[in-house]
């Protein structure tokens, strides 16, 4: 188990934004996590949504993975949200992905919101 969570955005040795600043266990609560996935197969429209959201100086950031299998859709990014501005999207590249949302869905220092 990870000690603390942390949100990176840039390039390696160029991040461009940090969140939270002190990392250590208490940076677990500053974050929301909601997910949810049902199986069945294309007959039940297998899906899934996740996300991982948090808000810094006003601005909520939220993390994304989404999949449907009937439609064979998968998507990953980061949506920005700011007062009275419009929203911001960013599509990741699923090449560079690593790792996975899902894997918080049964960790306990970040309950599920949708449960």
């Amino acid at each position: 188990m990870q000690a603390y969570l942390v949100y990176r955005f840039g390039r390696y040795g160029q991040i461009e934004l940090a969140y939270p600043e002190k990392l250590d266990a208490t940076s677990w609560g500053k974050f929301k996590f909601s997910g949810y996935a049902r199986g069945g197969g294309i007959q039940n429209d297998t899906m899934g949504e996740y996300s991982l959201t948090f808000t810094n100086s006003g601005v909520q950031y939220s993390i994304y993975q989404d999949w449907r299998l009937a439609e064979d859709d998968y998507s990953i990014g980061v949506t920005v949200r700011r007062p009275k501005k419009p929203v911001i999207s960013m599509s990741g590249m699923l090449k560079t992905q690593v790792g996975s949302l899902t894997l918080l869905d049964s960790n306990a220092h970040i309950p599920n919101e949708w449960r």
